[in-house]
């Protein structure tokens, strides 16, 4: 079974950015690439699309400081205090 194609339309209105947006992130690297399916028809594939927004998330969580009102055990705050 091959992979499932998303229009560029569709990927913009996805993430909630502008068709342009997405052409200056391919052009510096930061997207995945399209495919030409049709003439005059470009389009992004699904799993690639995915495995990009999972490895997004996953920066974004390394990136995020601790949360402050997340409890913790009395052994780790303590830790956290000295």
């Amino acid at each position: 079974m091959g992979d499932r194609f998303i229009t560029i339309k569709e990927v913009a209105k996805r993430l909630g950015v502008s068709r342009m947006t997405l052409d200056r992130w391919q052009k510096k690297g930061h997207f995945p690439k399209t495919y030409i399916i049709a003439p005059r028809r470009v389009a992004f594939k699904a799993s690639e699309l995915d495995a990009w927004e999972a490895s997004l998330a996953q920066s974004l969580r390394l990136d995020l400081p601790p949360d402050p009102n997340k409890k913790i055990g009395k052994k780790k705050e303590e830790q956290r205090m000295a």
